[in-house]
């Protein structure tokens, strides 16, 4: 993913239990905003503050890449498997 891939994958289970591939965009948002304050005092020196901001909201997407696994129900019974110690 970076600059040249606009468009993520979703997978979307379909009721026979296989997964279909949608492309979506998420939303990009930024929010740019800033302010200035200047002027002089009495002693005729001048001053100037300048305060700038630029906040982007990075969406955090994922892509499995064996959906049929990754959304599979976990195995209730664990008979026959060990705990290995490490």
């Amino acid at each position: 993913m970076g600059a040249n891939e606009s468009l993520h994958y979703s997978h979307t289970q379909q009721p026979d239990g296989s997964f279909v591939n949608h492309p979506f965009k998420p939303k990009d948002v930024r929010k740019i905003y800033g302010f200035g304050v200047g002027g002089h005092n009495q002693r005729q020196l001048f001053f100037y503050f300048a305060f700038d901001r630029y906040d982007k909201d990075y969406p955090g997407t994922a892509k499995a890449n064996n959906p049929i696994a990754f959304f599979a129900s976990p195995i209730p019974d664990l008979t026959g498997f060990t705990v290995m110690n490490i």
